[in-house]
């Protein structure tokens, strides 16, 4: 808009507006004068919803329609995002530029130099990623990013779904909250030893672990974590996945005054009062009093026990139960995690603050885990 014609508009009127304005209207506003910056900056801040997108692809030969419906989506978000968790099936991932034909090139512009495969994968990682989406959010929002076989949704209308075999991609979008801190931590050959990491964000309330199948790395990344940390107390969830944005996986921390999590284990023979007893201990913690969201690193195996005539399934289970809590997650052959639940009474804790005890080691296929993530918000 130009400067020099400005419409006058007096505070309440303004403020009216701008409240059905999406964050990258607001970010363009907020160049226009001071007042209208003012008033950008206090309607960003009263923005504190989490929020999140779904984009499931079905078979269709205008592949341009579904490009833009997602990017109309990222367009229109009205929060200003910190941080981006989001995951993208494998049919999508290596099919992206029949589903996104604005998605260029990644060979590289010199032929002779010849890229290790890693290095190749990674560039067609970042690239996808970049123009699914990290083009359309802040600069200043990391987006965490994985590819997997299956991956849990979240639709509009407040429902998960399973996605399986086919190219869909979710994402959640965590707002700016005052205390309430998010951060990534990369993991590489040379640095994968979570101490300093956590020290550096102390008190760290939750973390969520991707790691690609490197088991060498991931146990001693594990074991550091258990020996730097005897009486872990944090929620902890995580999983093997096909791809991450980063060579040996990352992990993304919670922390801050205003932050908090839980975990929970769900046993492949937990049935569903069992599932519901356990997840009726979120009640007790007090983080479903804030604004929170869940994440879940899930197993096929639970659907297919011999021993049970219908077919459970925790996602379900949960959304039924809290039904206004944004439920995200994957499914993977190999979880780790433990049974978390802070302010929880400890005559009823649940080997809280401890990994589950499992013959195999820190990683089992066998389970479920689910970690709740709240944020305190106005």
């Amino acid at each position: 808009m130009d400067k020099e014609h400005v419409p006058f508009l007096n505070h309440d009127v303004l403020a009216k507006i701008f409240r059905h304005i999406n964050s990258r209207t607001l970010s363009k506003c907020a160049q226009v004068c001071s007042l209208w910056y003012e008033m950008s900056v206090a309607e960003k801040k009263r923005r504190t919803s989490i929020l999140w997108t779904l984009k499931v692809y079905p078979p269709s030969n205008d592949y341009s329609v579904m490009e833009s419906e997602l990017f109309n989506a990222l367009e229109n978000i009205p929060i200003q995002p910190a941080f981006c968790i989001a995951s993208m099936t494998i049919p999508l991932f290596k099919d992206f530029k029949k589903y996104f034909p604005s998605f260029g090139s990644t060979e590289h512009k010199n032929k002779k130099q010849r890229l290790s495969e890693d290095v190749r994968k990674g560039k067609y990682l970042n690239k996808v990623k970049h123009t699914a989406l990290a083009a359309f959010l802040p600069e200043s929002c990391p987006v965490a990013f994985t590819v997997a076989s299956s991956i849990l949704g979240f639709t509009v209308d407040c429902k998960p779904i399973k996605i399986v075999d086919g190219p869909a991609v979710s994402a959640v979008y965590i707002p700016e909250v005052p205390g309430f801190k998010v951060s990534y931590f990369s993991m590489n050959n040379r640095n994968y030893n979570l101490s300093r990491f956590l020290a550096e964000n102390s008190p760290v309330k939750g973390i969520l672990i991707f790691m690609p199948r490197e088991p060498k790395y991931s146990t001693k990344l594990i074991q550091t974590l258990r020996l730097d940390n005897k009486d872990l107390k944090m929620a902890v969830g995580g999983a093997f996945v096909e791809h991450t944005d980063s060579f040996l996986g990352f992990v993304t921390a919670f922390s801050g005054p205003n932050a908090e999590a839980a975990s929970i284990v769900i046993q492949m023979d937990d049935g569903k009062e069992e599932i519901m007893a356990k997840f009726e201990t979120f009640q007790e913690t007090g983080l479903l009093n804030h604004k929170c969201f869940a994440y879940m690193f899930l197993s096929d195996k639970r659907s297919f026990s011999w021993n049970r005539k219908e077919k459970i399934l925790e996602s379900e289970v949960f959304s039924q139960m809290y039904s206004n809590v944004p439920l995200f997650g994957i499914y993977s052959y190999k979880k780790l995690g433990c049974n978390y639940l802070p302010n929880f009474p400890k005559e009823k804790i649940l080997k809280a603050g401890k990994f589950v005890e499992n013959r195999r080691g820190f990683f089992y296929s066998d389970v479920s885990v689910v970690v709740l993530i709240s944020l305190k918000a106005k």
